[in-house]
């Protein structure tokens, strides 16, 4: 068999992909490989080997998931938030984070006061009120700790501690605050390699800088280029490179491991040391250069392949790239078999896949435009002609691997980053060419101490370079726009046909007829609106999603911390690109926070608010953000109203010229209308303003909850009438009414965000349907 870890690598997935899936026994899955294992050698038939590694991929995942020790945590302590002592060693780089995972291996319960010996790894977070903390990989530490069940994402698009934990057998996340107790008992007691390779870390970052301590900039993002240092890059640059799809220049990759190879096996060669041997040096080398940038998986991949290829000079045996792919797939599923559900891993593969299958096609298709006529005798071939011949063969490789990487990643690219980027095509071209000068020149400032300004100020100008070119790319109409997440069926589409194609199977035409049809589909209108209430810490966000596209709303943005973790990136995954307005029904820091987030990430024309001011010096921050945007702003009062396309907004209060004490008083109350359905939303009003809203008959109340007085009273639910009511969760009072109780009475049905996660309605002509982040099915009105 000529590459026989393809058809390894991906039964052994395919057995991880059913294991995830299923519950059956780790013994008898252990049992069925070993049987398999035996009838191939002794029937000598390839069938029960496949079977097996299929059978060993489902033990695998199961085993990796499964904690057996009787005082692992799970065992030992309750599912619940709960205050405990917990001992053990730092097993990843706490960085400047304040974020670590910790191998415990003792406890102390809250109620008791002598240890006990404990075994499974916690999840470790340092509050940020606490004073900093000189924490290292490998220090032991006794600390206390408010321990916590994550829980799930509450948001749609949002990421979901919970599964990303679980999968690495994490099932508790803690809190060190700032009363807790939290000391060093030792230190060096971690993985000598991985310390040796943080240390080295360390030491490379302060050269990278030198010479740029102006320009923090460039300094962090070549420190992330070089050895895969992120934390001080802007979240702004970080951002446009994403969004531009070179992205990838900062995840230490194929990229750069070629490069470190390719430095370190020149500067081999240049010492006269004999090509093979060569390999018996420049391999530890390599190792400790993955594992100082973090050993990722895409950096792991590429070591594998490294030193396979390095093995054939010292064996002198050519080397297969896809059979080298492969073989370094199923090393890193062999010791981890749960990355094969991390979007790290699939980008990874998929890019390299794609590199090394589609490009050569894409070569082929364009090698022809360039070359010679081979009739023509080389005599009568112009000079310059034959001296273009190189140059436009490494433009056309350069442009067929850029083309096969935005191919090979469409549907992971919308899967993981909701985004779809054709810009990506020529970004690459532009800047693959820089980060082949700047890698080796950031190398060479670590190699030589001594030359680091030098060698950074020459820097300095290809790093202008390339990040100017990628802000100019990042700001071009249709270079990029976010988009929802693909559904299964279609990635899987997507993947079958190119395959299909690639093979010989299936014409290029039929390729062109799926992604059209794809992209009809995503474009044809919606004839529904959606209304959707964010499950937030504090205050309250609701999209509104008109169909058109070009008439999406936002009332409210909860506060920064909110719009920045859940707001914002629950936008992107819906692929909200820009906002017909955004509407502040409460001017306090709860609510205008978040749309100060939005407001600076998405073009935004309008702002709409109830115009009564406000004592906070947030929302008087926000206004002053909204007219440095130039978005025209809108007061509204009682009886006021704006067009969303179909949707109508009518304003109820405040009233015209009055203004309340109480800033809760002073929310705007808004009445949607589509097709017929209503949807009151009344912030966070009370009895008070409740008693003066009278005759307004809704579908669905939306809520929020008074500081002081109730609210949702009798007389108000009698007035409004509603089948529904939705009340936002996140708020710094508990209700002091008893709202729940009355809602029973009057068998209306009731949802709590902090209860059933994100809320939405969907309206259609034919009424509503409600569904809930924790219960996606929903229920018809």
């Amino acid at each position: 068999m000529k590459r026989p870890f393809t058809g390894l690598v991906v039964t052994y997935a395919s057995g991880i992909l059913v294991g995830s899936w299923t519950g059956w026994p780790l013994l008898g899955l252990g049992l069925a490989t070993a049987t398999l294992v035996g009838l191939f050698f002794l029937a000598r038939r390839p069938a029960f080997l496949w079977l097996a590694v299929f059978c060993a991929g489902m033990w695998a995942v199961r085993f990796a998931t499964t904690n057996f020790a009787p005082d692992h945590l799970t065992r030992l302590v309750p599912a619940r938030t709960q205050n405990i002592g917990l001992r053990g060693v730092i097993v990843s780089d706490p960085n400047q984070r304040a974020s670590f995972k910790l191998r415990v291996e003792a406890l102390q319960r809250w109620d008791q006061t002598k240890w006990e010996p404990a075994s499974g790894t916690v999840m470790l977070f340092v509050s940020e009120a606490r004073e900093p903390m000189s924490l290292n990989y490998g220090d032991e530490l006794e600390c206390t700790a408010l321990l916590r069940v994550p829980t799930p994402a509450s948001n749609p698009g949002t990421f979901d501690w919970q599964r990303w934990l679980a999968r690495q057998n994490i099932q508790f996340s803690g809190l060190i605050r700032k009363a807790d107790v939290c000391e060093v008992r030792a230190g060096n007691r971690g993985h000598p390699v991985i310390a040796l390779a943080l240390r080295l870390r360390e030491h490379f970052e302060r050269p990278l800088h030198v010479g740029l301590e102006d320009q923090p900039r460039l300094a962090g993002v070549l420190a992330g280029m070089v050895i895969g240092e992120r934390s001080e890059i802007p979240p702004d640059t970080y951002a446009r490179f994403q969004q531009t799809g070179v992205f990838h220049v900062f995840a230490i990759s194929g990229l750069h491991v070629g490069i470190v190879t390719l430095v370190i096996v020149t500067g081999l060669r240049l010492v006269r040391v004999p090509r093979r041997w060569c390999a018996l040096l420049a391999i530890p080398a390599l190792v400790l250069y993955v594992y100082a940038t973090g050993a990722r998986p895409g950096a792991v991949r590429a070591l594998v392949m490294a030193c396979v290829w390095l093995g054939g000079w010292l064996l002198v045996r050519p080397a297969d790239s896809l059979n080298n792919l492969a073989a370094a797939a199923l090393i890193i599923l062999v010791a981890q078999p749960t990355q094969l559900f991390e979007g790290g891993f699939l980008l990874s593969f998929g890019v390299v896949l794609a590199l090394l299958v589609v490009a050569p096609r894409i070569e082929k298709f364009f090698l022809p435009g360039i070359a010679t006529d081979p009739l023509l005798p080389g005599a009568l071939v112009p000079g310059w002609r034959r001296a273009l011949v190189g140059p436009l063969r490494w433009f056309v490789q350069l442009v067929s691997c850029s083309l096969a990487a935005w191919v090979g990643l469409v549907p992971l690219m919308a899967e993981y980053f909701n985004l779809f980027t054709p810009i990506s095509i020529v970004a690459n071209v532009v800047v693959i060419p820089l980060v082949s000068l700047i890698i080796p020149i950031g190398m060479l400032s670590l190699a030589i101490p001594g030359a680091a300004e030098i060698l950074n100020n020459a820097n300095y100008f290809l790093l202008q370079a390339m990040i100017q070119s990628v802000d100019w790319l990042g700001q071009v109409r249709w270079g990029h726009w976010f988009v929802q997440a693909p559904p299964v069926w279609l990635s899987v589409g997507f993947y079958g046909i190119l395959g299909a194609h690639l093979a010989g199977w299936l014409r290029l035409r039929w390729l062109a007829l799926f992604a059209i049809g794809v992209l009809t589909v995503a474009a044809w209108p919606r004839a529904s609106a959606e209304i959707t209430v964010l499950d937030l810490p504090d205050g309250d966000a609701i999209f509104v999603n008109v169909p058109g596209e070009k008439h999406d709303f936002l009332i409210n943005g909860g506060c920064e911390r909110s719009g920045t973790r859940i707001v914002l990136p629950y936008l992107r995954a819906q692929g909200v690109d820009r906002l017909a307005a955004v509407v502040l029904t409460r001017a306090d820091k709860a609510h205008a926070g978040g749309l100060q987030v939005v407001t600076k990430q998405m073009p935004v024309p309008q702002a709409l608010h109830a115009g009564t001011g406000s004592r906070s010096k947030f929302f008087w921050e926000w206004l002053n953000d909204v007219r440095r945007q130039e978005m025209e702003i809108v007061a509204l009062r009682a009886g006021d109203s704006r067009q969303f396309g179909q949707m109508q907004v009518r304003a109820l209060h405040p009233p015209p010229g009055r203004h309340f004490d109480r800033s809760d008083d002073n929310s705007l109350v808004l009445l949607l209308e589509f097709a017929g359905t209503r949807v009151l939303v009344t912030s966070d009003i009370g009895e008070k303003v409740e008693k003066n809203l009278i005759d307004i008959p809704a579908d669905v109340l939306i809520k929020g909850r008074h500081g002081v007085e109730a609210s949702g009273t009798e007389a108000f639910l009698e007035s409004v009438q509603p089948a529904v009511v939705i009340q936002a969760g996140g708020s710094r009072h508990q209700p002091v009414d008893e709202l729940p109780e009355r809602l029973r009475d009057r068998a209306i049905q009731f949802y709590r965000t902090e209860e059933s996660g994100a809320v939405t309605v969907r309206l259609t002509t034919d009424g509503y349907t409600i569904r809930t982040c924790f219960t996606p099915a929903g229920t018809a009105r």
